[in-house]
């Protein structure tokens, strides 16, 4: 069956992670060392961590750009009133 020009098609390269996307990768580790200083007496120490890479960035995409601050202020300045730019 043809595909009819006016009606809507889908995306042709539809993509939900960005093409140059890394796996995320998380690496946990830890040692410890005992020793018995006497029958009734042990002494332990113990370390732990954690090292992660390629775990993405957190965008706000409400984030106003730095480029427009200035008149976000100026219209809550003027109560929401006409602004005016100058260039």
């Amino acid at each position: 069956m043809p595909i009819h020009p006016n009606t809507p098609q889908p995306p042709i390269q539809l993509q939900t992670l960005e093409p140059n996307y890394q796996n995320p990768l998380s690496y946990q580790y830890s040692a410890g060392i005992q020793y018995s200083v006497s029958s009734d007496t042990l002494f332990a120490v113990g370390y732990s961590g954690s090292h992660q890479i390629h775990q993405g960035l957190n965008v706000n995409i409400n984030q106003i750009p730095t480029a427009d601050l200035l008149d976000v202020y100026n219209y809550e300045e003027t109560g929401g009133g006409p602004m005016t730019r100058a260039l």
